[in-house]
């Protein structure tokens, strides 16, 4: 049986747990805030409506600061936002416990903690679980006795990746693992178009491959006047990412990993993909 990596990498309950923590130390606070408002009456000598306040200042801050939470986990990532919260959350309930003031209270525990504790966590965190979560998981199998390479349709040709690119070719023995996507027929022409079909640089080629479903009719392509080209590191990377994320076999996923690259170091299309991605 090949070994498959979790669709969440293997940390899934680390994911609950640290979530868990996240939204005791966070949102519990808030939910039960009743515990310290007689406290914090009493000890300031003021009213109930003053007392509360702190916790609606915070309530209020956690849906204002919601939009620019996104906006910089969009600018920079969830990781860096994530722990600009934490930083700044933590400092909120420092400077809280000096004991100043009512209004000091307002500032802290309020628009510091209420800004970033609450919505800089939680509304930075939804865009990553839910393109994570999103994320179609398609099926994949291996085709027996066909092999990946490398290279270029004409000999001298460059492309925008600045090396070899992808294809299939029979190869007693060899296997190629792959993803299934679902498509009608009408859709084919445009495929055939994005794949090249259309200036020759590839040929599409039909297999009958065996599934849990039985055998399904599936469609690869081919590259036409092959020529050997090694790939490169940016292309390699894009090829590896794909197969990781999709859950192809481990060991599958160690050898792309040593495929050898021509050491292009130059702008790429990785450029405009990561840039568009962030």
């Amino acid at each position: 049986m090949n070994s498959r990596r979790p669709p969440d990498g293997g940390y899934g309950w680390v994911v609950v747990m640290s979530a868990f923590f996240i939204m005791g130390l966070t949102a519990a606070v808030l939910k039960n805030f009743g515990l310290f408002f007689l406290d914090i009456q009493s000890h300031f000598q003021v009213m109930t409506s003053t007392t509360s306040w702190v916790t609606s200042t915070t309530i209020g801050m956690f849906h204002l600061g919601a939009p620019l939470a996104s906006v910089l986990t969009l600018r920079f990532s969830q990781r860096v936002v994530i722990i600009l919260g934490g930083l700044l959350s933590a400092s909120g309930m420092l400077l809280a416990s000096l004991d100043l003031s009512l209004p000091w209270l307002y500032l802290t525990m309020g628009v510091m903690q209420g800004n970033t504790l609450e919505a800089f966590p939680l509304f930075s965190r939804s865009p990553s679980l839910l393109a994570f979560y999103s994320r179609p998981h398609h099926p994949s199998l291996c085709v027996q006795d066909y092999k990946l390479n490398f290279g270029l349709y004409n000999k001298y040709v460059d492309n925008i990746w600045h090396g070899g690119v992808a294809t299939i070719e029979s190869c007693q023995g060899a296997e190629v693992w792959g993803v299934i996507w679902t498509l009608s027929n009408e859709n084919l022409p445009s495929l055939d178009n994005q794949e090249g079909v259309n200036e020759s640089y590839y040929s599409p080629l039909e297999l009958s491959l065996e599934t849990d479903k039985g055998l399904l009719l599936c469609r690869t392509y081919q590259m036409n006047n092959f020529h050997a080209c090694p790939p490169s590191p940016q292309y390699k990377q894009v090829v590896c990412l794909g197969a990781e994320q999709n859950g192809l076999p481990v060991d599958y996923l160690k050898r792309l990993q040593a495929i050898e690259t021509n050491n292009y170091s130059g702008p790429s299309l990785l450029d405009q993909i990561t840039t568009v991605t962030k």
